[in-house]
């Protein structure tokens, strides 16, 4: 190779060299860490992503085991129930209650007690 003559104004200085690099370096740095910051954004999202599913999931497993609850329950037969011993043991149910309430009264209006 031959020398070649190149003006001082054409010419590059290692200075300018080392500041272009430089600057080089910084821009690429920066789109590193913009990509960085992308792909940790896409895995966060991914996440997010996912623990929505599984909620969504959870729910509807839910809604289904309620609608199944609720099928269980409107299936329960009780045609082979007999409904006048069913109504009798209520009547004295209700007649005990009535006899508790009517001794409370009693006795607090003997106590000097208000009822209410």
């Amino acid at each position: 190779m031959k020398p070649v003559f190149v003006k001082i104004s054409e010419r590059d200085t290692i200075a300018e060299r080392e500041k272009i690099e430089a600057e080089e370096e910084k821009i690429e740095a920066e789109e590193r860490a913009i990509e960085e910051f992308l792909k940790m954004r896409v895995e966060e999202r991914k996440v997010e992503t996912k623990q929505m599913v599984v909620e969504e999931i959870r729910k509807d497993m839910e809604i289904q085991k309620n609608k199944e609850t609720e099928g269980e329950i409107a299936v329960v037969d009780t045609d082979d129930e007999n409904l006048e011993e069913l109504y009798l043991a209520w009547t004295l149910r209700e007649i005990a209650r009535i006899k508790r309430e009517r001794e409370e009264r009693v006795y607090r209006s003997w106590m000097g007690q208000s009822v209410f």
